[in-house]
């Protein structure tokens, strides 16, 4: 799963990839693109691990982006974007704001206005392509961007979703804002300007203070939290970061123990049996049989799978089953 940091300059983007990923780039390489993984902490991992004892616990994983300025080019190979804003300076953040989603239009825009003409051009020749379905599609995603609307408010069918994945639109991509604070605005809630432009969008906005949060990478692990509550914040940006993330991009997480290892597999809310399977290898997706599923709160009040089992907890699911948050699965298959 990647996420992409993108801003204006001196939102304070940077600051905050090294406050999530505790990296410093190479002031050198100020136009890379720079990459920075962190695990996703989750209790529930923490606890199965207690009890099953595996030689290896692996946690979901989400790699961060920063880039130069608005390097959209960079920022389309992501799943999700975090877009950051100064809430520091005299300049109105909601200006910036407006300045990036609009920018964000216009970069997808650009891309279908480059394409319908190549694609014009062959359907004149007799070409088929795809039944004109695609042209279609893409002229009524020109007409939404031209009413200066994002592509993500427009309704699609799940072919029609397929058919645009490979533009990875910017505009279709689940986003949130960071308002990067200063340290004296802590605790003060943000202007009405910026809230009210979040709620026009649908887009979520998350308080940090990315100075402070850069700066406590000085101290010890255990001594961060502790020095932050002194200040009136309750968490570790990484972690408001990730669980935001999880929450923009509609994920959920079930859990594996087969074998040495116990692990966290993130999907999409609403994902069916068959589908997750896939996640964990594509041979189980395509010789699946069944699903022994078990959700993490029932497996901790037996203790283990064999009081699941006598208790009637431990049950067997088809392809179609939709996958809960915290559950735990065995996957049954026959390659």
């Amino acid at each position: 799963m990647k996420i992409a940091l993108i801003g204006l300059p001196g939102s304070g983007k940077s600051t905050l990839f090294t406050a999530v990923t505790g990296l410093h780039p190479d002031e050198k390489d100020v136009l890379k693109p720079h990459l920075g993984t962190v695990f996703v902490p989750d209790e529930r991992l923490d606890n199965l691990a207690k009890i099953i004892k595996p030689n290896k616990v692996t946690y979901t994983e989400i790699t961060f982006l920063d880039t130069h300025g608005l390097d959209f080019a960079h920022s389309r190979e992501a799943d999700g974007l975090v877009i950051v804003l100064g809430v520091f300076s005299e300049a109105p953040p909601k200006k910036d704001a407006e300045e990036i989603l609009t920018n964000m239009i216009l970069s997808d825009l650009e891309i279908i206005e480059h394409r319908l003409p190549r694609m014009k051009k062959e359907i004149e020749a007799g070409k088929k392509f795809q039944d004109m379905t695609e042209y279609n599609l893409l002229l009524k995603c020109e007409a939404q961007l031209g009413k200066t609307r994002p592509l993500k408010e427009l309704p699609l069918a799940k072919e029609e979703e397929k058919l645009l994945h490979g533009y990875q639109f910017l505009t279709m991509k689940r986003s949130f804002f960071v308002a990067n604070i200063a340290e004296d605005r802590i605790g003060k809630g943000l202007d009405a300007d910026i809230t009210d432009l979040a709620s026009k969008e649908n887009i979520e906005i998350l308080e940090l203070c990315t100075k402070i949060e850069e700066e406590i990478l000085e101290l010890a692990e255990n001594e961060r939290l502790e020095f932050l509550k002194g200040l009136g914040i309750n968490e570790l940006s990484e972690d408001k970061i990730v669980k935001m993330a999880f929450k923009t991009l509609n994920l959920i997480s079930f859990f594996t123990v087969k074998g040495a290892e116990t692990r966290a597999w993130p999907i999409k809310r609403g994902t069916h049996a068959i589908d997750a399977a896939g996640k964990v290898h594509t041979d189980i997706q395509r010789g699946f049989i069944k699903a022994e599923v078990i959700n993490y709160k029932d497996f901790m009040e037996c203790g283990d799978f064999n009081e699941a089992k006598k208790r009637g907890l431990l049950k067997l699911e088809g392809k179609d089953y939709v996958v809960r948050d915290g559950d735990i699965i065995n996957f049954k298959f026959n390659v």
